[in-house]
C-alpha cells in the first residue's frame, strides 16, 4: 500500500491505487468521488504559499486535510476554495474548522451583546483558545450567529435555516444534563431559549427560560454578596441579569407568569471599566473610587429600563389605567440621567470606537418605547401647560401625532415596496419557503395594493 492514501480509502481499508501522473486514485475515479491523494509535491520556491497555510491549494500542502466522511460531509474543499454546506453531515466536522469557528464567536458577541451579558468577550476566547469552553455552548453560538457569516456556503438554504443542524445537536447534548443544574447548563438553555425566540419559537423560549430560572434558585445563585469584588462572582452577577432581562421581555407580551417576581434581588452590573480592573487585578483601587461616584454602564441602564418596562405590563395586565406614578418615576430618571447615557455625536463616537453602538441603540430604543407608552394621554394635552417640556423625546412624538394621525399608513403609500420587503424578511421567521411564504392567500391581495 502506498505511504500516502486518500481518505475514501484509508477508511475502507483497501489499497489506494494511483495510476502515474494522475490526480486521484483508480477507486475514486470509478465512483466519480473527490479523492484527497496528494502526490509527492516537488521542491519549491520562496516566492510560493507556505505549506501548512490553510489556504494553500491541496497539492501544495504538506498536510492532508481532516477525514471526512464521503457521502455526509458538512463542508468540502474545491480546488484550494472552502465551501461550507452546513446542511447536511455532522456538527463535528463543522466544530474542526477552528478560524471559522472563532468567526463565528465573534459574530455572536457582535450581535447578541445587547441583550446577552453573560459572557465576556476577553474571558470567553481566552477559555475558548485552551478549549475549555463546554461543546453544547459552542455549538449553541454558532447556531444563533451562523445566520450573520459572509463565508462561502455552498447549500441553497437561506441564512436563517443554517443553524437549523447545529442547534438540534446542541439540544441533544443538552439531554444529557437537562436535569443537572449547573452554570453551563443555564448558559445553554438561555442560548437555545434565544435562538427559538429569534426565529418565532417564543413559547418554546418562555419553557427554556422557565429551566434555566429554576437551576438559578437551585445552585442560590440569587444570594450573591453585592460587595464581593471577584470575576466569577461578577459573571454570575450577568448570568442573573441576562435572565431577568429576557424574563421581562417575553412573559409579558405572552401573557405568561414571569419567572422572577419583585421579591427577587436582581444585582447590579459592574461598569466595563470596573470589569476590566477587576480582571487586571486592580479592582480596590476602582471599586473605592466607585463607591463614591455612581458610574452606571449601559448595560445596567438596559436593566433598569427593562424594570419600569415591567411596571406597565403589570398594570396594564391587571387593567389599570393610572400611571402616574410610573411616569414620575420615569421623569424622574430622565432628568437626572448620566451625560455618557445620552443619545450625542461624541457617544455615538465613543461607541462605534468600542464596538458597542448596538447596545447603546438597544438602550435607546427601550427608552423612546417606554416613553410612548406612559406619555400616551399626554399626546392630546388638555391643560396650556406643556406636559413634555421635560421630556427629551415626547415633542417630536406630540408633533408626529398632530401632523398626520394616519402617518404610518402615509409611510407605507409613499414606500410601496416597503411592505413587499417587511413581509419577505418576515417570512424568515416561518417555517415556510422564504421564496413562496409571502404569496399565501390573503398576503397576496395586500402585496396587490400597494
Amino acid at each position: 500500500m502506498p505511504r500516502r492514501a486518500c481518505y475514501a480509502c484509508r477508511s475502507s481499508k483497501v489499497r489506494c491505487k494511483v495510476q502515474g501522473g494522475a490526480t486521484g486514485c483508480e477507486r475514486c475515479v470509478a465512483r466519480k468521488l473527490h479523492c484527497s491523494y496528494t502526490p509527492k509535491s516537488q521542491s519549491s520556491s520562496r516566492s510560493d504559499l507556505i505549506p501548512s497555510s490553510p489556504w494553500a491549494p491541496p497539492e501544495q500542502s504538506a498536510f492532508e486535510s481532516p477525514p471526512m466522511r464521503q457521502a455526509n460531509q458538512d463542508y468540502r474543499m474545491e480546488r484550494g476554495t472552502l465551501g461550507l454546506d452546513v446542511g447536511k453531515g455532522r456538527p463535528e466536522d463543522l466544530l474542526r474548522e477552528g478560524e471559522f469557528t472563532h468567526s463565528l464567536i465573534l459574530l455572536y458577541f457582535s450581535n447578541f451583546s445587547d441583550i446577552h451579558f453573560m459572557f465576556d468577550e476577553e474571558l470567553f476566547l481566552a477559555d475558548f483558545s485552551t478549549s475549555q469552553i463546554p461543546k453544547v455552548i459552542l455549538y449553541s453560538i454558532m447556531a444563533l450567529s451562523i445566520r450573520f457569516s459572509m463565508a462561502p456556503f455552498t447549500e441553497d438554504l437561506p441564512p436563517c435555516h443554517r443553524g437549523e443542524l447545529l442547534f438540534k445537536h446542541a439540544r441533544t447534548l443538552l439531554v444529557e444534563d437537562f436535569d443537572w443544574p449547573s452554570v453551563p447548563t443555564i448558559q445553554a438553555y438561555l442560548l437555545l431559549g434565544t435562538y427559538k425566540l429569534a426565529f418565532g419559537g417564543s413559547r418554546q423560549a418562555y419553557v427554556y427560560l422557565g429551566f434555566a430560572a429554576n437551576m438559578l434558585r437551585a445552585l442560590r445563585l440569587l444570594d450573591i454578596s453585592e460587595g464581593e469584588p471577584s470575576v466569577s462572582v461578577e459573571t454570575h452577577r450577568r448570568l442573573i441579569c441576562t435572565m431577568a432581562l429576557m424574563d421581562r421581555l417575553i412573559s409579558f407580551p405572552l401573557r405568561l407568569t414571569p419567572h422572577f417576581s419583585r421579591r427577587d434581588k436582581i444585582p447590579h452590573m459592574l461598569h466595563d471599566d470596573e470589569f476590566l480592573a477587576l480582571k487586571r487585578g486592580r479592582a480596590s483601587q476602582t471599586l473605592g473610587a466607585h463607591s463614591n461616584v455612581k458610574v452606571v454602564s449601559v448595560s445596567q441602564e438596559v436593566m433598569f429600563l427593562s424594570e419600569i418596562l415591567a411596571e406597565l405590563y403589570e398594570l396594564f395586565h391587571d387593567g389599570q389605567d393610572d400611571v402616574n406614578q410610573v411616569l414620575s418615576k420615569f421623569t424622574r430618571h430622565s432628568a437626572t440621567r448620566s451625560a455618557s447615557l445620552l443619545w450625542t455625536p461624541s457617544n455615538i463616537s465613543h461607541h462605534l470606537r468600542h464596538d458597542t453602538l448596538r447596545q447603546f441603540a438597544y438602550m435607546h430604543l427601550l427608552y423612546h418605547h417606554i416613553g410612548q407608552l406612559v406619555h400616551f394621554k399626554a399626546l392630546r394635552p388638555t391643560s396650556t401647560q406643556k406636559p413634555y417640556a421635560n421630556h427629551q423625546h415626547l415633542e417630536t412624538f406630540v408633533n408626529m401625532f398632530s401632523r398626520d394621525k394616519s402617518i404610518w399608513a402615509r409611510m407605507f403609500n409613499d414606500n410601496p415596496h416597503l411592505l413587499r420587503q417587511m413581509l419577505y424578511l418576515g417570512s424568515y421567521y416561518e417555517k415556510f419557503d422564504p421564496r413562496t411564504a409571502g404569496r399565501r392567500i390573503g398576503i397576496e391581495a395586500l402585496l396587490e395594493s400597494t
